[in-house]
């Protein structure tokens, strides 16, 4: 993607087996897994990392996933907070409507980490 003349690559979400690193590492940074400046709102080039964390939810349906929202450090600390709240939120309101929502993970629960913790 080109914007404003800089070149931005985004990483490859199949670059890495997801179920392999969680259980290696306990957790997984989504690489890829993008949102509009300054919204909630997730990029429809979200999908592929989306749907990735969706067939490990199917494929392990004892997995309690937690789910942490993120923000860079642009606008003042209860700012971001709101905004990873909504960001968190979005991640499991889309893994919810994609038919994750009646298999029984813990997708409710949610840490906002606002600018305190960047990935």
């Amino acid at each position: 993607m080109n914007v404003d003349g800089i070149q931005i690559r985004v990483a490859d979400p199949g670059a890495k087996d997801l179920g392999k690193a969680l259980s290696a590492d306990c957790h997984v940074a989504l690489i890829g897994l993008l949102f509009d400046f300054n919204k909630a709102t997730l990029q429809a080039a979200s999908e592929p990392v989306l749907q990735q964390v969706l067939a490990l939810l199917k494929k392990d349906t004892s997995l309690k996933v937690e789910v942490q929202g993120h923000t860079d450090n642009v606008g003042t600390d209860a700012y971001n907070q709101t905004l990873s709240e909504a960001r968190a939120t979005a991640v499991v309101a889309w893994l919810t409507q994609h038919g994750e929502g009646d298999t029984g993970h813990g997708l409710a629960e949610q840490h906002h980490l606002g600018g305190f913790r960047p990935v």
